[in-house]
């Protein structure tokens, strides 16, 4: 089964995790604009490992969506791309597995402020952590548990 994951902001943090995501299997769409947004739109995203392997990142469509916070200043606008997805704002409003909301990066070592909105955080090195995260979830996918049971 694989997963759909939505990236908004492929900028240098948020393409590189949009990669990482495709490479073990997910299903991804990362959301950019200007230029950036055409180059991606034309040719994917094209990466390459320090060891020479590379990859290409199709754009595709999502089953979670994932955050990374940087500073507090984009909590407001994290709801605001919630708003403008058509995903419910609040978690609780979420039902089932889909369109689940993580979110990591150095604020999230703080999740009050965004605990309504977000399903759940990841803390530490993402790289680590994401693929242990996407092995759960796909589990928890194929044995149709509820939202609840998942978390």
């Amino acid at each position: 089964m694989t997963l759909r994951y939505m990236i908004i902001g492929a900028g240098g943090t948020g393409a590189p995790l949009g990669a990482f995501l495709a490479k073990n299997g997910a299903d991804v769409t990362l959301i950019a604009r200007g230029a950036h947004l055409a180059a991606m739109q034309e040719k994917g995203l094209r990466f390459e490992q320090s060891d020479g392997e590379t990859w290409t990142v199709p754009v595709k469509a999502f089953d979670m969506v994932a955050f990374t916070i940087g500073y507090e200043m984009s909590y407001s606008n994290i709801l605001n791309m919630l708003r403008l997805s058509g995903i419910p704002l609040h978690t609780k409003d979420r039902k089932g597995l889909q369109n689940m909301v993580f979110a990591g990066g150095v604020c999230a070592f703080n999740p009050e402020p965004l605990a309504d909105f977000v399903d759940f955080f990841s803390l530490g090195e993402g790289e680590d952590i994401t693929v242990e995260i996407l092995d759960c979830y796909r589990s928890a996918k194929k044995r149709n548990l509820s939202k609840e049971e998942f978390l």
